[in-house]
């Protein structure tokens, strides 16, 4: 493990999440995401210092364990300060809410893992979309939810932009060939908002896979699987199926690894593209012999997905 520099002030560490980092000229340093825990964190902390480099903030990309899970220790080490959007903040602040969320109601002990429930850690200040100038450097947040509820990215003044996970890699996508949202509508406003970023941006960083810099490719691989996941739904559901026989084809088609806390991943996936067809008036509900059964409205075409341009 290493810290890679990207731009004049501006690196990542490479890991299993990525974690950016922008360094000022006090030699202080201001992370993005922490990591999936406190073992994880200590890491980090011990490269920065090996480096000279003290660690000033986190601005977390959003609120799922494998990025704010090293909150806790990193505060309480060095006393940081640790920056999210209002919603993310809020899970950030009570992680017991992401098993809750997925449960809907208080959630079996399997649930709250490290995986899903990250140590609670205190937010200094909840931050949006638009400039941040923060000690003197004038970053650029950008609003992309659909993973999750309240997801941003950020642009360093060195032209490279930490994204979270608004897109997987063309090997994260041929590894697991599934997405996870939590709002398709915002997943597909997010890659058009990835579309206009500012020209002078060098590198892309995902947080999970390498850097790129070729971004509508990307976006058009990423926006190729949701609409091979709904044309999936859609063809399931010429006959009406329940949530869980659903779950269960697509668990099966895709070939998804499953326990527990993914059946509950999976399920809200597959929640959030119902919900997204219902809207778009191509699937409804029905109450049928005590179950829900959804089943589609038309073989309409996928209007619905705008089309992905160059951005240069």
């Amino acid at each position: 493990m290493q810290l890679y520099m990207l731009g004049q002030d501006t690196g990542y560490i490479q890991d299993e999440t990525n974690i950016g980092f922008y360094i000022f000229p006090d030699k202080s340093c201001l992370l993005i995401d922490s990591g999936a825990g406190g073992n994880k964190a200590q890491e980090y902390l011990d490269l920065l210092q090996e480096q000279g480099l003290a660690l000033r903030a986190i601005l977390n990309t959003h609120a799922h364990a494998d990025h704010c899970g090293g909150n806790a220790y990193l505060q309480e080490q060095t006393n940081c300060a640790i920056y999210a959007s209002s919603l993310e903040a809020f899970y950030i602040q009570n992680p017991f809410m992401a098993p809750l969320t997925l449960f809907s109601a208080h959630p079996p002990l399997v649930l709250a893992n490290r995986y899903l429930m990250p140590e609670k850690s205190c937010v200094s200040q909840v931050v949006s979309a638009g400039e941040w100038h923060y000690e003197g450097v004038c970053f650029y947040l950008i609003a992309l939810p659909g993973h999750s509820l309240d997801q941003l990215g950020l642009l360093t003044p060195d032209g490279v932009a930490f994204i979270g996970d608004s897109l997987m890699t063309d090997t994260m996508v041929k590894q697991f060939g599934f997405v996870y949202a939590v709002n398709i509508e915002q997943m597909l406003a997010s890659f058009q908002t990835l579309l206009q970023l500012k020209k002078d941006t060098q590198i892309i960083v995902p947080g999970h896979g390498e850097p790129f810099r070729d971004l509508s490719s990307k976006i058009q691989i990423n926006q190729s699987l949701v609409e091979e996941i709904t044309a999936f739904i859609l063809e399931q559901l010429e006959e009406g199926l329940s949530r869980e026989t659903l779950l269960e084809r697509t668990i099966r088609h895709f070939q998804l690894p499953f326990n527990s806390s993914q059946y509950y991943l999976i399920m809200s996936t597959l929640s959030a593209f119902l919900s997204f067809l219902m809207d778009e008036r191509m699937v409804r509900s029905r109450a049928s012999n005590g179950q829900i059964l959804y089943q589609r409205i038309a073989k309409t075409g996928f209007k619905i997905f705008p089309p992905v341009l160059p951005n240069d």
